[in-house]
């Protein structure tokens, strides 16, 4: 099996940098808000749910242990 690695020989794919800027993203979509005919809609609302609460994506609550 081949192995794929970042071309500095690092073979951390979660570097601090890459992960900082998911976090970003994940925020700007939480935060946007659409609108379909006339009536405005958030993230909180149209998110995929289980037990009337959103999907987490689990990574980004490692920001705590990704140096």
């Amino acid at each position: 099996m081949t192995h794929c690695h970042p071309s500095d020989g690092n073979e951390n794919l979660l570097r601090t940098a890459v992960f900082d800027e998911l976090r970003q993203l994940d925020k700007e979509i939480r935060n946007t808000k659409a609108t379909y005919e006339g009536e405005e809609f958030t993230y909180s609302q149209i998110c995929a749910k289980w037990l009337d609460t959103c999907f987490n994506n689990d990574i980004l609550d490692l920001h705590h242990v990704i140096e």
